[in-house]
């Protein structure tokens, strides 16, 4: 379906976090910290949390679309969520 919108250079970032048995409570944690950071960012549009099925997978999977790939910067994300949480959340 074409919208009539220049769509630009937006971009969709998929990340998949594996987590350890016992960590969901310090992952699910630290997803509340990394909102706010991710929202700050130039572009942010969204982001989607596609959370484990109980019993079956310990697999996240965060879906973050944003406007221009360009302001992304890449693990800049990330590297912003070290002063919130330097030991991280506890993933495989």
């Amino acid at each position: 379906m074409d919208s009539g919108q220049d769509l630009g250079d937006g971009a969709t970032v998929v990340i998949t976090h594996r987590i350890r048995s016992g960590g969901t409570d310090a992952y699910e944690a630290w997803l509340k910290d990394i909102g706010p950071v991710c929202r700050r960012f130039t572009g942010h549009l969204d982001w989607q949390i596609i959370r484990p099925i109980p019993d079956l997978s310990g697999t996240y999977t965060v879906v973050h679309p944003i406007r221009h790939a360009s302001a992304f910067g890449g693990m800049d994300v990330l590297r912003g969520t070290q002063t919130l949480r330097p030991e991280g959340p506890t993933i495989a």
